[in-house]
């Protein structure tokens, strides 16, 4: 599949999959709540003592829901791109009239950042208090996840209405008014694939950003921690640190050759 089409996919689908992230979480969030509030009841646990409800089908519930939310916002990034190629490139994405080019991206930042609160919170060992450590993902969920509401990035409202498509008369010889009817143009994206296959590319790049950040926030915080970890934990803790580092080069890689091609054989139709 181009990307282009994945794209258009992404337009054609992505609404729903943006509402079950959203729905999805605030279940999630409840239930995890519900279910450390009654551990720490059940066991009279210390604050100190948070990590021990981190059990290992804890840590596999954090992780799917980190992996859903990733998902939905590239999803929202990538109906992003569609709306900005539509509008401002003149590139055909089908179906991004009542999309808002930024929102649906300040959406895509949002949905990072709950799932960077989910991984955070799967760590802590700083929470002061359990009353804390239950108000964290609550908190964070209105902050985030709840910040941009999914209406206001995808717009149904009567605002939004497609132009009438009127015919014009054709005489018998196939002329428009007269005039002859033009061969049908290529489209940019027929005439420099190249080129669009760099604006996805590179445009996902704006999603790596977040990611180093993440990395190197949750690399940060094992260095804090390092020398404990490393004595209780050798391999395991030098394999955590390095995992943060070999993520960081992947996301640090950019594609741009297809880029310039375009400049050099577009000519003054690159502008």
């Amino acid at each position: 599949m181009s990307d282009i089409n994945k794209i258009q996919q992404a337009v054609n689908s992505g609404e729903s999959e943006l509402q079950h992230a959203i729905d999805s979480t605030n279940q999630f969030v409840d239930e995890i709540v519900t279910e450390q509030e009654a551990l720490r009841k059940s066991k009279n646990l210390p604050i100190q003592d948070f990590q021990k409800f981190i059990t290992d089908d804890v840590v596999e519930k954090l992780d799917n829901q980190i992996s859903l939310l990733n998902d939905a916002a590239q999803t929202a990034h990538s109906m992003a791109t569609g709306a900005f190629l539509n509008n401002e490139k003149n590139i055909t994405v089908e179906g991004t009239k009542n999309l808002d080019f930024v929102k649906l991206e300040q959406l895509a930042d949002n949905f990072n950042s709950m799932a960077f609160s989910i991984e955070t919170y799967g760590m802590a060992r700083s929470f002061e208090s359990w009353e804390e450590a239950s108000a964290y993902l609550p908190s964070r969920r209105e902050e985030s996840l709840l910040a941009i509401p999914l209406n206001e990035a995808i717009i149904h409202s009567s605002s939004v209405i497609d132009e009438p498509i009127i015919a014009e008369p054709v005489t018998e010889e196939g002329n428009v008014d007269g005039q002859s009817v033009a061969s049908t143009e290529q489209t940019d994206a027929e005439r420099y694939p190249e080129a669009i296959t760099s604006v996805f590319k590179i445009s996902e790049a704006m999603d790596s950003h977040r990611i180093i950040i993440k990395e190197l926030d949750q690399l940060s915080a094992l260095l804090e921690v390092y020398s404990s970890e490393f004595r209780q934990d050798p391999e395991g803790t030098l394999a955590q640190a390095k995992g943060h580092l070999e993520r960081i080069k992947v996301a640090a890689q950019t594609e741009r050759t297809g880029f310039e091609k375009f400049f050099k054989t577009a000519g003054p139709e690159a502008n």
